[in-house]
């Protein structure tokens, strides 16, 4: 057994933060076979590198989202674009109730399994993954915050998202939206070679309902703003994230880091951005 119906202060005893809890799933199979292979390939880039540089700015990622349900009594979150559930189920053990939604069958599966393996180890969590479009979720429970990891940039039409986190969200709710910069000129030539001028494709899920989806669709925070601006909602806090990318013996660079400009920050290859829905 890991623990007992554990809060995240006790975890912390086990998992320093979120990415000593990601290490912890990879670096031992503890799911079926098939299950396991799709987790490892899911985060194919962190088996290959996941060094202390990389860690710091994943685990900051979530810092902005663990705050705020910490001041919420029995926070219920929304997590849009769950993939395998590695921050749905982090932020259910932080004592948050979480839908966990993705058009993925076979990372939702992943995600079933390790909430069930997590519960068989006494982790009294409350958390539900459903394969689900952002539009199809129905405003019958709102939420007091929703989470968007690496997800906005795949949804379509993105004009109408701002209105449906609106209406899912209670008032005075959060939505915290965590993305690769589209400020970032490694970034953008990345995606560039990866699907050229093609940024909206059409995607087809497992009961054969086809969806616009995002080719890689980054963008910036300006233009998350005035987008979110228009539908009622006030920006809290902005931060950006890591200067260098994801590549072998990075940590050996990062002191250049510390010495970029401050006008560099807002280039940098991550933010998040923390809005508030007008109570």
């Amino acid at each position: 057994m890991i623990g007992e119906n554990r809060s995240l202060t006790s975890l912390n005893d086990t998992w320093a933060d979120i990415s000593a809890w990601l290490e912890w799933w990879l670096e031992t199979p503890r799911l079926t076979s098939d299950k396991q292979a799709i987790l490892e390939k899911y985060y194919s880039s962190y088996r290959k590198n996941f060094s202390p540089y990389i860690k710091k700015y994943y685990s900051k990622q979530t810092e902005d989202f663990l705050q705020l349900i910490s001041k919420i009594n029995r926070p219920r979150a929304l997590e849009v674009g769950c993939g395998c559930g590695t921050e749905s189920l982090w932020f259910a053990m932080a004592g948050a109730e979480v839908l966990g939604v993705d058009l993925s069958d076979a990372r939702l599966a992943v995600a079933r399994e390790r909430s069930d393996y997590l519960k068989r180890n006494s982790f009294n969590i409350n958390v539900i993954f459903q394969n689900l479009n952002l539009f199809d979720i129905k405003p019958d429970k709102e939420f007091d915050v929703i989470w968007m990891e690496q997800a906005f940039h795949h949804i379509e039409p993105r004009a109408d998202v701002p209105g449906k986190l609106f209406e899912l969200l209670k008032p005075g709710g959060y939505v915290v939206i965590s993305e690769a910069n589209g400020w970032n000129p490694f970034i953008q030539f990345q995606l560039f070679r990866k699907r050229g001028l093609r940024t909206v494709k059409t995607l087809t899920d497992c009961n054969g309902k086809e969806h616009s989806y995002g080719n890689e669709r980054v963008t910036i925070v300006k233009f998350i703003d005035r987008l979110f601006k228009d539908s009622g909602f006030k920006i809290e806090s902005v931060k950006y994230f890591r200067m260098l990318p994801n590549i072998k013996n990075i940590d050996n660079f990062s002191w250049i880091e510390s010495l970029v400009p401050k006008w560099f920050v807002p280039a940098f290859t991550h933010f998040n951005i923390v809005m508030r829905k007008s109570a």
